[in-house]
C-alpha cells in the first residue's frame, strides 16, 4: 500500500529524471543483496539442523557484512564514476549511502533469520510492517524537499531502528552477544562453501527481477525507465504478497526433511501447488479486469505502451507466483544445485532476449524477454525436478524399510 501511495507522489515531486535515478539506486540496493553470498539462508538451515555453533557463526556473519560496507563504498563509487550505473551528481554521497543501505539489509536479513529459525516468522513480519509504516510516513512528509538524498537518508535512519528491533527479538530466540572475539575466518570459509548454491540462487533471482532496470538505464531515456519502474513496483506488491503464502513453509519443510518424511513433503507440495495456482489465477483475473483501469490512472501514463506492459507483467507475475512454490521447496530442502543452474540460464536468456527485443519493441520487449525466458526454463523444470527427487527419496526409503 505504501508503494501504491508513494509512487505517483514521488514521480510528481521528484520529476521523471530524479524518480528514475531514485529507482535505479533502490534497484542497486536490492541487486547487491546477492553479495551476502547466500550466507543468511545457509544460516537458517544450520540454526534448524545444527545450532551448536550458532553464536560464533552469527558474530562471524555480522562482522563480515560490516566489512562489506567498507569494501562496497569504493566499488560503488567506481561504478557511478565510470557511468556503468548512471547518476548525475553527488557520486560520493550516493556511493556511501547505497553501501550503507546494502549492509543494513544484509544485517536485517541475518537477525530475521535467527527469529525464523524458531518458527516465528510472524514476529519478523510484524516488525517489518512497523518499519514500513514509519518509513512511509517520513518519506511522504519529507518528499516535499524534492531531494533524493533526503529520501535515502530517511531510509537509512529508519533501518537503524529496524535493526535494533530485530536484534532485540533475535536475542530472545538465541542468547548471543556481539563480540569480535567470536569472529572466525575458518568458520566463514566453511559457511561460504556450505551456502554456495544459495548464493547462486540469489544471483539467478537478481538476474530475473532486478537487472533489467539497471540494463535499461544505459539504453532508454528517463521516461522509459520511469514507466518500467512504475509497473515493476506495482507488481512487486502482488508478487511479494502472494509469495509470502509459501515462504512461511520454509522452517516446517526443513524440520520434516530432518525427520525423513518425504511422503508428507510430496503431499504438501501437491497441496501448495494446487492452492497457489488457483489463488494466482484468481488474482490475475482480478488484476486484468478490475485493477487495470485503476493502475492506468494511478501511473499517470494511460497510453497504449503502458497497457501492453501491464498485461505482459500480469502474465509474468502469474507464472512467477506459481513457480515460487517450487522455488520455496527447493530452497528449504537444499535441493538447489540443478534448479539454480537453470535459474541462471533463465536470467541470462531473459537479459539477452530483453536486450534485442528492447531495441525492436522498446520497454515492452524487456518484459516479453523475461516472460519467454521463464516459460522455457524454470517454470517447467522446477516442478519436474522436485517430483523426480521426491520419488527417488521415497523409493530409497521403501527399500531401506524393506531391509
Amino acid at each position: 500500500m505504501s508503494i501504491l501511495i508513494l509512487t505517483p507522489i514521488l514521480l510528481g515531486r521528484l520529476g521523471t529524471a530524479d524518480f528514475g535515478t531514485y529507482g535505479v539506486i533502490l534497484n542497486v540496493v536490492v541487486f547487491a543483496g546477492i553479495f551476502d553470498f547466500g550466507l543468511n539462508i545457509g544460516l537458517l538451515k544450520k540454526l534448524i539442523h545444527n545450532a551448536s555453533e550458532s553464536v560464533q557463526l552469527i558474530n562471524t556473519l555480522i562482522f563480515f557484512f560490516c566489512f562489506l560496507l567498507l569494501l562496497g563504498m569504493p566499488i560503488l563509487y567506481t561504478l557511478f564514476y565510470v557511468k556503468i550505473i548512471k547518476v548525475e551528481n553527488s557520486i560520493l554521497f550516493y556511493s556511501c549511502i547505497t553501501a550503507l543501505l546494502i549492509t543494513q539489509n544484509m544485517l536485517a536479513a541475518l537477525f530475521d533469520v535467527v527469529i525464523q529459525s524458531a518458527n516465528k516468522i510472524f514476529v519478523g513480519k510484524t516488525i517489518r510492517v512497523v518499519k514500513l509504516l514509519l518509513e512511509f510516513l517520513l518519506i511522504l512528509v519529507l518528499s516535499t524537499q524534492y531531494s533524493i538524498a533526503v529520501l535515502l537518508l530517511v531510509s537509512a535512519a529508519v533501518n537503524f531502528i529496524y535493526l535494533f528491533m530485530l536484534f532485540y527479538h533475535a536475542r530472545k530466540e538465541i542468547n548471543f552477544k556481539i563480540a569480535f572475539d567470536f569472529f572466525s575466518i575458518s568458520l566463514l570459509m566453511t559457511h561460504l562453501q556450505y551456502s554456495f548454491w544459495y548464493f547462486l540462487t540469489s544471483v539467478a533471482g537478481m538476474l530475473v527481477f532486478n537487472s533489467q532496470v539497471i540494463l535499461m538505464n544505459s539504453f532508454v531515456g528517463a521516461d522509459g525507465v520511469a514507466k518500467y519502474l512504475i509497473v515493476t513496483r506495482f507488481y512487486d506488491i502482488i508478487r511479494i504478497g502472494l509469495s509470502n503464502f509459501t515462504i512461511v513453509l520454509f522452517p516446517r519443510l526443513a524440520n520434516i526433511q530432518q525427520e525423513g518424511n518425504w511422503v508428507l513433503i510430496k503431499q504438501l507440495f501437491y497441496k501448495s501447488m494446487k492452492s497457489m495456482t488457483l489463488f494466482a489465477v484468481a488474482v490475475f483475473l482480478a488484476t486484468i479486469f478490475i485493477a487495470k483501469p485503476f493502475f492506468l490512472q494511478w501511473s499517470k501514463y494511460p497510453d497504449a505502451e503502458m497497457v501492453s506492459l501491464f498485461t505482459l507483467f500480469s502474465l509474468f507475475i502469474l507464472f512467477i507466483v506459481i513457480d515460487n512454490v517450487s522455488a520455496t521447496y527447493i530452497s528449504a530442502l537444499k535441493l538447489n544445485r540443478m534448479p539454480t543452474i537453470v535459474s541462471i540460464f533463465q536470467g541470462i536468456i531473459g537479459l539477452i532476449l530483453g536486450y534485442f527485443l528492447l531495441l525492436q519493441y522498446g520497454i515492452i520487449g524487456m518484459a516479453l524477454g523475461s516472460l519467454i525466458a521463464l516459460l522455457i526454463t524454470n517454470f517447467i523444470f522446477n516442478p519436474w525436478y522436485l517430483l523426480k527427487t521426491f520419488q527417488q527419496y521415497i523409493d530409497t526409503q521403501k527399500k531401506y524399510d524393506g531391509v
